[in-house]
């Protein structure tokens, strides 16, 4: 029979193991397993970002604002994405989480 204590240390590894890291993808907006995201994101993307999904001019500007990440990643200006898919890596390094598949796939939108 298992100890409490083991039983208890093999929940805990389970739930926070590599197996239930999920992080949602700033593109896409699906839950992903943390080893598909891309680990550096490029100038290009950035670029393609903002050819591809600046915002209609038809939106309204409070609605922009709220999804304006620029502030965050001065990049991405122009760009409607949610603030709750950037990633904090410490040392006031923001980051955006993009998954491999929306990173491979956008158009360049030239």
């Amino acid at each position: 029979m298992m100890s409490r204590k083991t039983y208890i240390r093999n929940v805990k590894n389970i739930l926070t193991g590599e197996e239930m890291n999920f992080r949602t993808c700033a593109v896409c907006d699906v839950l992903k397993k943390e080893k598909e995201f891309v680990t550096e994101i490029s100038d290009t993307f950035y670029r393609r970002c903002r050819n591809i999904l600046a915002p209609d001019t038809r939106i309204p500007s409070y609605l922009v604002d709220c999804y304006d990440v620029s502030a965050f990643i001065p990049e991405l200006q122009n760009v409607l994405l949610s603030k709750k898919r950037l990633a904090n890596y410490g040392n006031n390094e923001i980051r955006l989480r993009v998954c491999a598949s929306c990173y491979k796939s956008l158009p360049s939108g030239d």
